[in-house]
């Protein structure tokens, strides 16, 4: 089985693999950095470690919104560093056979 983080943009519904996600946190300030790309909306601490936050708004070409407190961030993991990724909302847990 392949287990699948379900979260929400809009309307849309995605989902991340499980064993990417380290964990799921309410919205916090991000700071901004001047002259990144448009898909980095800034930088976050987590836990002693600046970590990139992600648009993914940006990224899949969905209407652009200002972030607020009942967003969650979605802390993942790449293989090179840590990444944050902004949602509107956080599911469940999706099991799925590995053939789907």
């Amino acid at each position: 089985m392949k287990q699948l983080v379900v979260f929400a943009l809009d309307e849309q519904r995605f989902a991340l693999a499980l064993a990417s996600v380290e964990r799921v946190a309410r919205a916090v300030a991000v700071t901004s950095l001047p002259q990144a790309p448009a898909v980095v909306l800034g930088v976050v601490n987590v836990a002693g470690e600046i970590v990139p936050v992600y648009n993914l708004r940006q990224r899949f070409r969905l209407p652009q919104r200002e972030m607020s407190l009942s967003d969650h961030l979605i802390i993942a993991k790449t293989p090179k560093r840590r990444v944050v990724l902004v949602a509107d909302s956080v599911g469940s847990v999706l099991d799925l056979p590995e053939e789907k």
